[in-house]
């Protein structure tokens, strides 16, 4: 398996955090220049991103480091996923783009928003060697608090999953969530009331939350791909065929010279789905061509395979909280 990078921001952030003026210190005895972590952009191995972890949660010692800093850090601290979901017209909104950009926290995991019966499921799988336990306790843990802070509504919390074996105390996670926590699970998850996503998020800009996701895809690109880079080809083939309509799964593997199976497999793998990336391309060419002044937007909602103008308003909705229209006309004012 390739290595596995992880972002320095969030590291540089839970240094800082729990040595305050001894950061450097910290950094230097798990053999990391101090230096190493200034670049918001740059990116550290996993080896060494586990070391950092551990030193931090030795030099924290009694509350477990990963939720004491998804209560204390300053928003913003793990990155522009924390700014999109603070943009988003309704909490879902801004999960699913959450979800969508996990590889820039960590390029080896898999963030997805599941939901079914009533009860939706952020899910965090990490692919290749077990994943520490710090790293996953910030994850679920700052969803819960940044769902909160963003809404002003407390997250109804159903239970919680850890992949990680159970500490020998496990008080704190309960009072943390204030739900059932369980452990040594297949992944982690947190799980909560489906309605939550529904819940609206003052202040929220959609503009600046297509302005966020069309740099959050740009970094995203700049995150190595898996190896076999199916979910390039395949973006590359949807592309070119949306125009025609969206192809399914059987004409894309044909296309791909694979089988059905074969091409869900390795998207599995890869962390994505078939229906994920023809969403992701949808998305894409659907912000750049309401950028595009010059192009209908009935034609792009054909363009882009939808059967009529009011399915491509549902779901240009649905990913930017408001309209083509709406988003073009206030470009051309902050331009006028």
């Amino acid at each position: 398996m390739r290595n596995a990078t992880v972002a320095a921001r969030t590291l540089s952030s839970v240094t800082k955090l729990v040595a305050r003026g001894r950061a450097p210190d910290l950094l230097r005895s798990a053999d990391c220049a101090p230096g190493m972590l200034d670049d918001p952009t740059s990116r550290v191995s996993r080896d060494l991103a586990v070391a950092i972890w551990e030193k931090a949660d030795r030099t924290l010692g009694g509350p477990r480091v990963g939720l004491y800093a998804a209560r204390a850090l300053p928003f913003g601290a793990l990155g522009i996923q924390e700014y999109v979901l603070r943009n988003g017209a309704t909490l879902g909104q801004g999960l699913r783009e959450v979800a969508r950009l996990g590889r820039l926290l960590y390029d080896a995991h898999t963030l997805a928003l599941e939901v079914e019966d009533g009860a939706a499921r952020m899910v965090h799988h990490v692919h290749g060697a077990p994943p520490p336990e710090q790293p996953s306790e910030l994850l679920l843990a700052r969803i819960a608090v940044l769902a909160e802070r963003v809404t002003g509504a407390r997250l109804p919390v159903r239970r919680i999953d850890f992949a990680h074996d159970a500490p020998r105390d496990t008080e704190e996670h309960r009072r943390f969530f204030r739900a059932p926590v369980r452990f040594g699970r297949g992944v982690s998850e947190i799980v909560f009331d489906a309605a939550a996503l529904e819940l609206p998020v003052p202040g929220a800009d959609p503009e600046l939350a297509a302005l966020l996701a069309a740099h959050a895809d740009r970094l995203l690109a700049e995150v190595r791909a898996p190896p076999d880079e199916l979910g390039t080809r395949v973006r590359f083939h949807l592309a070119a065929s949306l125009s025609r309509g969206i192809p399914s799964l059987d004409a894309a593997a044909r296309e791909l010279r694979t089988s059905a199976r074969s091409l869900q497999r390795g998207l599995a793998e890869a962390g994505t789905s078939y229906r994920a990336l023809v969403d992701e391309v949808r998305r894409e060419q659907a912000l750049r061509g309401v950028g595009d002044p010059r192009a209908s937007l009935g034609a792009l909602a054909l363009d882009l395979g939808f059967a009529d103008a009011p399915a491509f308003h549902r779901a240009f909705r649905r990913w930017t909280g408001t309209t083509p229209g709406a988003l073009r006309r206030s470009r051309r004012c902050r331009v006028t």
